[in-house]
Formats: structure tokens, C-alpha cells, sequence
């Protein structure tokens, strides 16, 4: 996972663009993977954004959904793993909680990467 926060206009979108671009960026990240199958899945946090989209809990979302998207079997993974603590009411921190182990749960069983 890579995190890259600046000030406007310090050419972070170059930066990533430049990475995503680059072929030796992209066989490294393959061989590191093996034989698992590697998800791409990006946020970013605009300021002008909801409370939500700016939010821990906005982007743990928007990860899990996508790497969902990308690698559907995953669902049945956190289903299995969450289904006693779906069926329970939580208050938001808990919520949050659950939403980092699901995207902790994804990496540790080396599903994805």
C-alpha cells in the first residue's frame, strides 16, 4: 500500500502516474504477487469531498469495494469471516473496526495483493 499526501499542486498525480506508467513498477509488482491474483484499488481524499469521502471509514469503504470488484471471490471470504458480527448492531467505531479487519483479512489470507 502506498500513501502519498502533499500540498496542491506538489505533483502527486505525476508521481502516481509515473508508477502506474512504468512497466518495471508493474513486473516487480507481479512477481512479488506470484500466483495470486494482484488488485489495484486507489482512493483519494479531496478536501471540497463529503465527510465521508475525506474519512478513514470513506476510504476502507472504497478499498474493499473495489478489490470486491475486481476479485469477487473475496466476498465470499468476508462473509464467512464477518457473518456473526454483521447479524450484530454496532455503533460507527465498530463499524470502522470491522471495515479495517475485513481489508486486514484480505491481505493476511493472501487472497490478493
Amino acid at each position: 500500500m502506498y500513501w502519498v499526501s502533499g500540498k496542491p499542486g506538489s505533483s502527486k498525480s505525476t508521481l502516481l502516474k509515473y508508477f502506474f506508467d512504468d512497466e518495471c513498477f508493474h513486473e516487480g509488482r507481479k512477481s512479488w504477487a506470484g500466483s495470486r491474483p494482484l488488485v489495484t484499488a486507489s482512493f483519494i481524499s479531496w478536501n471540497a469531498g463529503t465527510e465521508l469521502q475525506k474519512s478513514l471509514e470513506g476510504m476502507l469503504r472504497s478499498l474493499l469495494h473495489l478489490a470486491i470488484e475486481k476479485c469477487p471471490k473475496l466476498l465470499s471470504v468476508l462473509l464467512h469471516d464477518q457473518v456473526s458480527t454483521f447479524r450484530e448492531r454496532v455503533d460507527s467505531e465498530g463499524s470502522m473496526k470491522r471495515l479495517g479487519l475485513c481489508l486486514a483479512n484480505c491481505l493476511k489470507r493472501r487472497e490478493i495483493h
